[in-house]
């Protein structure tokens, strides 16, 4: 099953209110990621939009928009079959999608937000 590890992920954002925008790289790690809990500042505006990607692959495992809502994510990748055709939910036949599996960590990009140092604090779970 392997060990269960975090990475915890500050990002300060600059600019104008409801415009600031700000991103940050985790420490380089690799896993399978578990979840992903997403900290807001009380300060946040409602117009916050946070952006959590694969950092060696530029893929999105989590796009929150318009949100300064505490919470907690578990992400998952589409199940597709070889010729990379989404499968439907009757196709599966009781495989669930999988959990992204990242090598070099994750960057966290915030927009929307205010001028804020810590604007939101994102720990992501992985299992190593």
């Amino acid at each position: 099953m392997g060990i269960l590890k975090s990475a915890t992920i500050g990002v300060t954002t600059t600019g104008a209110a409801g415009s600031g925008a700000g991103n940050s790289d985790s420490e380089t790690f690799v896993g399978e990621i578990v979840g992903i809990y997403v900290n807001h500042d009380a300060n946040a505006p409602a117009t916050t939009d946070i952006t959590i990607t694969d950092k060696r692959t530029g893929v999105t495992l989590l796009n929150v928009n318009n949100s300064l809502t505490d919470a907690y994510f578990a992400p998952r990748a589409k199940a597709v079959d070889s010729a990379n055709a989404n499968l439907l939910a009757s196709e599966v036949n009781g495989v669930h999608p999988v959990p992204y599996v990242v090598d070099q960590g994750v960057n966290v990009a915030i927009a929307g937000g205010n001028s804020i140092t810590n604007h939101a604090v994102v720990t992501v779970f992985y299992r190593k």
